[in-house]
Formats: C-alpha cells, structure tokens, sequence
C-alpha cells in the first residue's frame, strides 16, 4: 500500500502546487486589469481636456461680442482645470466611487434584513399552534 499511498499523495501535491499557480495567475491578471484601467483613466482625463479645450478654441475664433467672450473664459477656466486635475473629473470619480460604496452598503443591509425577515419567518412557521393540537406538558 506504500506505493499507493506515496502516488496519491504525490497527485495531491501537484494539485495543490498547480491550484496555487492558478491562484498566483488569476491575482496577477486582476492586478494587470486594475493597471490598465488606472492607465487609461489618465490617458483619457488627459484626452478629454484636449478634445474640450479645442472645442472652446473654435467656439471663440467662429462667435463674436459677447459670446466669443464666455467661449474664452470657457477656455481660461478649462486651462485652468487642465492643470489641476482635481478638478470636474477628479469629483466625478470621487462621486462614481461614493455611489458605489453607498451601493454596496445598502446591498449588504438589504441582504442582513432579507435574512433577519428569513429567520423570523422560520421561527413563526415552526412555533405555528394548531387549533386542537396537543400540546405536551413535559417539554
């Protein structure tokens, strides 16, 4: 039986070897796409300011008067969250980020009450007095 014992016990060891790479792989994938995104949220933010500050540029040199002065100041104010970039992006990702911690909360307590109502819900069924039932007096 040794060598039985010896074989399994060597499949186990390369299953546990092998479960753990899996493990190591799936982390490394998850840490991967958390870089990518991280990387394309830069890029974009860079790009947005870009795209919008161009289209404020050509609004101002096609408008006159009064208009082509808001399409300046639009300009100035976009030059201006360009280089601090906490600006309208940085508090729409702050708020992205709230709403979905405020989400997962109110999942959490909907799921706590659900199984709260559940276990109610079972004792009531199972303390359930029936009409003519007899009830023993020794416990």
């Amino acid at each position: 039986m040794g060598f039985w014992d010896n074989l399994k016990e060597e499949w186990a060891e390369r299953a546990r070897i092998k479960k753990e790479e899996d493990e190591i792989v799936r982390r490394l994938k998850i840490e991967a796409e958390v870089e990518k995104k991280r990387v394309f949220e830069e890029e974009f933010k860079k790009n947005i300011f870009k795209i919008v500050t161009g289209k404020a540029k050509k609004e101002a040199a096609e408008k006159s008067g009064l208009q082509k002065l808001r399409a300046m100041n639009r300009v100035r104010n976009l030059e201006k969250l360009e280089k601090n970039p906490s600006g309208f992006l940085g508090k729409l990702s702050e708020y992205t980020h709230r709403n979905m911690a405020k989400r997962e909360e109110n999942l959490k307590n909907r799921d706590e009450l659900k199984k709260a109502l559940e276990e109610e819900k079972m004792k009531k069924t199972n303390n359930i007095h029936k009409p003519f039932q007899r009830q023993s007096y020794f416990g």
